[in-house]
């Protein structure tokens, strides 16, 4: 999406042939589909998923899995090995339960959360 962003990396890496038009934000971005003057937008899973949720009457759609992994972390004091255990163990607890599984079902492909976002804000 924006300039040095891990968005324009993938496209400059992966698809060399488009042309990249890079956005100050991400509305700048649904402007420039709804309006044709871009094909698609790059940008984070979350983001896309959530953009297409928020606009539903624009039909926008998401790719089904995110095109790339970026690993993401939980920075913890090293001192703090008690924390350090029950974080790990929260963490593998959502996984073995498939809580996880269900928090990505309902953040980002049911879309139910969007409405009350919606609502709160006006």
């Amino acid at each position: 999406m924006g300039w040095g962003s891990t968005s324009e990396t993938f496209v400059k890496k992966e698809i060399p042939e488009a042309v990249l038009s890079l956005c100050a934000d991400y509305d700048e971005c649904i402007q420039l589909l709804e309006s044709g003057k871009i094909n698609i937008m790059v940008a984070d899973y979350p983001i896309c998923a959530y953009t297409a949720q928020l606009h539903p009457e624009k039909d926008l759609i998401t790719v089904d899995h995110p095109l790339t992994i970026e690993p993401i972390g939980i920075a913890l004091p090293p001192d703090a090995s008690h924390f350090i255990n029950l974080v790990e163990n929260y963490l593998n607890r959502l996984l073995i339960t498939g809580i996880l599984d269900d928090l990505q079902m309902y953040w980002f492909e049911s879309g139910d959360w969007v409405g009350r976002v919606k609502e709160r804000s006006q």
